[in-house]
C-alpha cells in the first residue's frame, strides 16, 4: 500500500465517522449496536500500527487512546495528534465494546461518533502533564480531526489550555489543578484540522494559534454546495488530486501549497479571527 511505502512519518487521526456509528444510521436509530462499533483498540491494531511509525506516544494510563504524539527529532518539534471524539467505552477480552458502557446523550442517542463530540477529563490530564512537556527549544504542531469547539465536553479548557501555553502564562482549572508555563520557550505553531469540508485559514480567538482546515479530501461537485467549498473536485483533470503541503514557522507563518483541487493561502494575508 502506497502509505506504508511513504519515506515520511504517517499520522493517522480518528475521525467522527470512523468508529462506524453512520453505518448503522440509515434508519432512526436510538441505541448503537456495540457489536458493529470499532473500539479505540481495534481502530488502533487496523490503522495506527499499520500505518504510523511505532515510535508514536500514547497515554501512559491508556495503551489504546487515539490521541498520541510524535517527535520530529531533527526539526525540535513534537506533533500533537488529538482525539476529539474521545467517549467512554468499556471492552470485552476481544476488544470489542460492551453494549452497557454506551452512554446515552439527552434526546437518547449512543453517545457515539455520530451523536456525541468532546474530550475526555484524562486528555486534558495527557496535554498538560505528558504531550506539552517536550525539552527546551522544541515547539509543537496540532493536529486534530475537529476544530477547537467550547461546546463539547472538556472543549473550552483545551481551547484555554493551548492559549495559555501559547502566552507563557498560568494555567489552572479546577479539576486538574494549576501548571506554570512562564518558563516554556517553545511555541504552538498550527492547529490543523480536517471535519469542515472545506478550506480554511484563521486565527484561533484567544489561542494565539492559526487554525488551519487543509485536505478536503472529498469535496466535489456532488458535495460542494452542502459544505460551502467552490473547490470542485472532477475525475479526469487536475482537481481530481487533493492535497496540501503546510509549512509552518515561528511567530505565526503558516503557508499552504496546494496540489489539485485547492488554492494556496498564507497567514500574512490573513485577519480572520474565528
Amino acid at each position: 500500500a502506497p502509505l506504508k511505502e511513504c519515506k515520511k512519518p504517517v499520522l493517522m487521526l480518528m475521525g467522527n465517522h470512523d468508529d462506524n456509528s453512520y453505518n448503522q444510521a440509515t434508519k432512526p436509530l436510538i441505541q448503537s449496536e456495540a457489536d458493529k462499533l470499532f473500539s479505540k483498540k481495534q481502530w488502533n491494531a487496523a490503522v495506527l500500527s499499520n500505518y504510523s511509525p511505532q515510535t508514536v506516544v500514547h497515554d501512559s494510563q491508556n495503551q489504546d487512546s487515539v490521541y498520541y504524539y510524535y517527535d520530529l527529532a531533527d526539526k525540535k518539534t513534537r506533533v500533537v495528534c488529538l482525539d476529539p471524539i474521545d467517549y467512554p467505552q468499556q471492552l470485552d477480552e476481544n476488544g470489542n465494546i460492551l453494549q452497557a458502557s454506551l452512554a446515552v446523550n439527552k434526546d437518547g442517542n449512543s453517545i457515539v461518533g455520530r451523536a456525541w463530540y468532546g474530550y475526555s477529563k484524562r486528555q486534558l490530564e495527557w496535554l498538560v502533564k505528558e504531550a506539552l512537556t517536550a525539552a527546551d527549544g522544541w515547539d509543537y504542531v496540532f493536529l486534530s480531526h475537529m476544530h477547537l469547539n467550547d461546546s463539547v465536553a472538556y472543549g473550552s479548557q483545551i481551547r484555554k489550555l493551548i492559549g495559555t501555553f501559547q502566552q507563557r502564562a498560568v494555567y489552572t482549572d479546577e479539576e486538574i489543578g494549576t501548571v506554570d508555563f512562564s518558563a516554556s520557550t517553545g511555541e504552538i505553531l498550527v492547529y490543523q484540522y480536517g471535519h469542515v469540508h472545506g478550506d480554511r485559514m484563521a486565527m484561533i480567538a484567544d489561542t494565539f494559534v492559526w487554525g488551519v482546515a487543509t485536505s478536503t479530501a472529498n469535496i466535489s461537485q456532488l458535495t460542494a454546495n452542502k459544505h460551502g467549498s467552490e473547490n470542485f473536485r472532477t475525475f479526469g483533470t487536475d482537481t481530481e488530486c487533493r492535497f496540501d503541503v503546510m509549512s509552518v514557522q515561528k511567530g505565526g507563518v503558516v503557508k499552504r501549497y496546494a496540489f489539485g483541487g485547492g488554492e494556496d493561502d498564507d497567514s500574512s494575508t490573513r485577519t480572520t479571527k474565528e
